[in-house]
């Protein structure tokens, strides 16, 4: 989590991979076996757990993460730009 917000990924959306996998796994949530008795984690555990750190561990107080996709979809543009005019 802390990589991630460092790295101005929004780790809200991360946690989602674990619903996911939990859905394609036919997990609903309602599974009795207890996660201490997996190796990992349930997937559902994994995703409520991530979800409440996403609320502290983020990159929306991170200052250097500020307009961060913008520069990315300038610089896209400006490559397609230079690419098609040159």
């Amino acid at each position: 989590m802390k990589i991630s917000a460092l790295s101005c990924y929004n780790t809200h959306e991360g946690p989602h991979v674990f619903k996911k996998l939990a859905v394609i796994a036919g997990d609903k949530g309602d599974r009795k076996a207890p996660s201490w008795n997996d190796s990992h984690p349930l997937p559902m555990d994994r995703e409520r757990r991530l979800l409440k750190q996403s609320k502290i561990i983020n990159c929306d107080d991170n200052p250097n993460c500020h307009g961060v996709l913008e520069r990315i979809i300038k610089g896209r543009r400006e490559r397609k730009h230079h690419r098609y005019h040159h």
